[in-house]
């Protein structure tokens, strides 16, 4: 138990020790030193620790995860010195391990890598499939909404269409429309931008608020439309055609489909061929639930260090 204490502290009993380029040593062992940028790079040879930290950008996981490297190392060594990696089934599961590391390595390095999508093939996608890339009609639109709920008395129903005739009146009047909408609507979200509520899309509202929003033109005012929510007001802001999106703005994320398919079919092959190789025979039906060629998992390849 002392030498792991020490070794938790080395990242302040070593500060002022540096290694040969200069960059300070954060863990001294009898047989090898590590900097910080050691550590960083033996950390990236997790594939979970590398995702972890990618989704986490708090410095105290980093810190834990290269804590809990330097404890593996100071207790393999115990291991080690005891004779622990002889024994024959700590020998099967390094093997295991090393098989499964060494597996994915030259997978990445051999074959995924090396596959590559063309622009010619991108563009091909683009044209081929024009479904993916169709964007909807939009209209931007900015309302006024006096609530009232739907089964509420006819006297309450009275009062909010009154409140709702009054904006519209002061709107005809030429007074400014989202001057009014901060002032009198109750939709608290989009009265603090002047009734601003964005683009919209058809069949993301409801019908009566989508049929006038959909039948005005832009700069035009809406009478007073009876909804769900109460009395609105509308002003169509803009309009946005159906139409295909440009193809610069999505070639990047085709590519990526495209080599994230073709490297998926790729391993498989390389697999399906590998395994039907000299002095290999594998019995499918023997397997369980996984069968085919592609058992062992490695369909999953890129994860589970």
């Amino acid at each position: 138990m002392k030498r792991f204490l020490a070794i938790v502290s080395l990242p302040v009993l070593l500060a002022g020790s540096l290694a040969w380029g200069g960059e300070p040593v954060v863990a001294k062992f009898p047989d090898k030193s590590y900097t910080f940028t050691d550590l960083e790079r033996i950390m990236g040879y997790s594939n979970v620790w590398k995702t972890k930290i990618s989704e986490n950008s708090d410095p105290k996981l980093k810190s834990a995860v290269i804590t809990r490297i330097i404890r593996a190392k100071a207790a393999a060594d115990l291991a080690r010195s005891k004779g622990l990696h002889k024994l024959p089934d700590i020998k099967e599961g390094l093997e295991v391990i090393i098989n499964d590391f060494l597996s994915q390595e030259y997978v990445k390095r051999e074959i995924a890598d090396k596959v590559t999508v063309s622009d010619e093939e991108v563009r091909a996608y683009y044209d081929n499939n024009p479904k993916n890339f169709q964007l909807a009609e939009m209209v931007k639109v900015s309302h006024i909404l006096i609530s009232v709920d739907k089964g509420a008395p006819e006297g309450a129903k009275s009062k909010a269409r009154e409140e709702a005739e009054a904006a519209l009146k002061r709107i005809k009047a030429g007074e400014d429309f989202g001057k009014i909408a901060a002032e009198m609507s109750d939709d608290y979200q989009s009265s603090a931008k002047g009734g601003d509520l964005g683009f919209i899309a058809r069949g993301k509202t409801v019908p009566e608020f989508e049929q006038a929003a959909f039948t005005l033109k832009p700069g035009e005012i809406s009478g007073i439309i009876e909804t769900p929510y109460g009395f609105q007001i509308i002003r169509v802001e803009e309009k946005q055609e159906a139409r295909l999106e440009e193809f610069d703005k999505v070639k990047e994320n085709i590519r990526t489909k495209k080599l994230t398919d073709a490297k998926k079919i790729a391993i498989e092959q390389f697999f399906i061929e590998i395994l039907q190789g000299p002095g290999i025979q594998i019995e499918p039906t023997l397997l369980g639930g996984s069968g085919g060629h592609g058992q062992g998992g490695h369909g999953g390849h890129g994860g589970g260090h």
